[in-house]
């Protein structure tokens, strides 16, 4: 049972290796985008936020991109940064 957040689908990939390029749209980083927003308004704590629009702007960068290659160098680089951020908070 996930009860922790972010990437917490079944089908959601466990690595960045699990995913294949180019099988991830715009349509389903939305809602990365629409949760980070949201963990923006609700925390205070500076650090948390830079970090939180960080990797906003990477899914963002994701969306924006034209090339495959590029979409796939934003979309794992913010994946793992979801990935730390879950680590940490699980403490894993």
């Amino acid at each position: 049972m996930c009860n922790h957040g972010l990437a917490c689908r079944s089908d959601t990939p466990k690595t960045t290796e699990d995913r294949t390029t180019g099988n991830a749209t715009s349509g389903q980083v939305e809602p990365i985008l629409l949760r980070l927003k949201d963990a923006q308004v609700i925390s205070g704590f500076s650090p948390l936020n830079d970090f939180l629009r960080e990797t906003q702007a990477i899914f963002e960068n994701f969306v924006e991109a034209k090339h495959e290659k590029e979409k796939n160098k934003f979309y794992t680089e913010g994946y793992d940064r979801l990935q730390k951020m879950n680590s940490l908070i699980i403490g894993e």
